[in-house]
């Protein structure tokens, strides 16, 4: 949410917001063109009054084979369980510091005790989870490693994200973000090598390494500024109702 400079914040007419009929019925026009994961995300989706019914709708659609989620974390702990007899699967997580007054700084209102309750909660409850961190200097450039091994020992998957400048016209700036191969030459240097982990490439856009001496430790990064990562994905097959 961004800080609102001393104004309210605007909030869409409920009008405006579709309704669960009208999501069900648009994710059935995806699934019958060959969509088969759905992604909740946002704003924060756990917010929305009622996301447990969305995803257990969501996961009855025909043809929808997965449904995951990208959230802050803040409510895991309390819908993890209720989201997974839903029907969820996966979580995304953004844990950007393990240091709770950065963490807070980062994200503006961010408790990192909580968000880091909800991903023990949420693997608990058998979901699937990742952690998103965007790495950049001065930030967490001196946590990369210790990143990796929190979300191994909670039975997450770390996953990195190159700092991507969206509106204010900056171009990639190597003193600020920190890029693919600094990353894994980090992760390398206190870990021993990494090798690209079985099925390192999916329809996601990160590419995925195993530590060479424990392949299931495994981490992932988005390298959208210096590997670019649409270059080598194979289109899926196309769909055909039976």
């Amino acid at each position: 949410m961004p800080e609102t400079l001393g104004r309210e914040l605007e909030f869409q007419p409920r009008a405006q917001v579709l309704t669960f009929e009208e999501l069900e019925r648009v994710i059935s026009v995806f699934a019958r063109l060959g969509v088969r994961k759905i992604r909740l995300t946002g704003g924060e989706p756990t917010v929305r009054h009622g996301i447990v019914e969305l995803v257990r709708r969501v996961a009855a659609v025909p043809g929808i084979e997965q449904v995951v989620m990208t959230t802050n974390g803040h409510l895991l702990a309390e819908l993890a369980v209720a989201l997974r007899a839903a029907g969820l699967q996966a979580v995304n997580v953004s844990v950007d510091t393990l240091d709770p007054v950065r963490f807070h700084e980062v994200t503006g209102r961010g408790d990192l005790a909580r968000v880091l309750a909800g991903i023990d909660a949420a693997h608990a409850a058998g979901l699937r989870v990742k952690t998103n961190a965007v790495a950049l200097r001065g930030v967490n450039d001196g946590e990369l490693v210790a990143l990796c091994e929190d979300a191994w020992r909670r039975g997450a998957t770390p996953r990195f994200i190159e700092h991507m400048p969206m509106s204010d016209g900056v171009l990639y700036q190597q003193d600020v973000g920190i890029s693919a191969a600094t990353i894994r030459r980090t992760v390398e240097a206190a870990l021993g090598g990494l090798v690209p982990a079985e099925g390192s490439r999916d329809a996601g856009p990160a590419r995925y390494w195993a530590l060479a001496s424990d392949p299931a430790r495994q981490l992932g990064i988005i390298s959208a500024m210096t590997e670019h990562f649409c270059d080598d994905l194979q289109p899926p097959a196309p769909h055909r109702d039976r």
